[in-house]
């Protein structure tokens, strides 16, 4: 009777549709899902990269212990100490005054951190930025140690560098360009012709170009030279360091523009490291001679 039952059940079951069997066995199931709410984590600013500042003094670098360059309001101040014993200036430092004395020769300068002004053998300089005091370093303009000592401070674009120089430089006019780099020059009523120290000959594949570019930075403009150890070559031209009127050393805007490979010839050496390190941006960039040679 039992199972006769079971199957009268079973029959009534299949009849019946299949929503309602699942409907009457399984509840709904409602879903509990609490809204997420976006938490906007705090962006820290990544502070824009400084670039280094390099200063190289009569061609070579001048390492900072402590405390690097720094620009302050276009104006590059520097480590006091590190920069008068760069040029051989030897240094008393005041604590209680915050005055530091430095002493070259017979030239005596004083400076107090902070002043807009300094002494020269008692002769007053106006200082453009005062210096201070970073992390424990007394920093002082690098233009205000250039006045002080006698020194040449110029801003090299090409290489952006700073460069200092100890050396007699002249004054003269350029008249002409000729043929193989060589530069007439006129000083007074004396008249002269000079090459460029570093290399032998403009890269042939840019020597039309360089030769171009050289008229236009030079013809009719005065400039300044500044003579290594040995002072002429073989054909009687003077050997030379050339400033343009902005300050730039056109010997490394030479290689700045990879118009020639550079060769220092012994003993007129004094600016190589900052040439080989002129020289070697170019190679990185591929500029001019370094430049990957045209597919084909």
């Amino acid at each position: 009777m039992k199972k006769w039952i079971l199957a009268v059940s079973l029959v009534f079951l299949c009849f019946l549709p299949i929503s309602s069997v699942f409907a009457a066995a399984v509840k709904p199931i409602k879903a509990a899902v609490k809204p997420v709410k976006a938490v906007a984590k705090p962006v820290k600013a990544v502070p824009p990269k400084v670039k280094s500042i390099f200063i190289f003094l009569d061609g070579k670098k001048v390492a900072f212990k402590l405390q690097q360059p720094i620009n302050v309001n276009g104006r590059v101040l520097v480590p006091l100490r590190d920069i008068f014993e760069a040029l051989g200036a030897k240094i008393e430092w005041d604590d209680t005054t915050k005055t530091v004395t430095a002493k070259k020769a017979d030239v005596i300068i004083t400076y107090k951190i902070g002043s807009l002004t300094g002494n020269r053998n008692n002769e007053i300089i106006e200082i453009p930025v005062a210096g201070k005091l970073v992390e424990g370093t007394t920093m002082i303009p690098l233009r205000f140690v250039g006045e002080a000592l006698g020194t040449n401070i110029s801003w090299d674009e090409h290489s952006q560098t700073v460069l200092v120089s100890s050396k007699v430089k002249t004054e003269v006019e350029v008249t002409n360009i000729l043929e193989g780099n060589v530069v007439e020059i006129k000083g007074g009523d004396k008249t002269d012709k000079l090459v460029l120290i570093g290399f032998d000959q403009l890269n042939p594949n840019f020597e039309a170009e360089a030769t171009q570019w050289l008229s236009e930075q030079l013809v009719g403009m005065t400039i300044h030279v500044e003579m290594d150890s040995k002072l002429r070559e073989a054909h009687g031209y003077l050997l030379a360091y050339v400033y343009l009127p902005d300050g730039s050393l056109l010997n490394s805007q030479i290689f700045a523009k990879g118009y020639a490979k550079l060769k220092m010839t012994a003993p007129n050496t004094r600016w190589t490291e900052l040439l080989t390190y002129v020289q070697n941006g170019a190679k990185n960039h591929k500029i001019g001679l370094w430049a990957p040679a045209p597919a084909g």
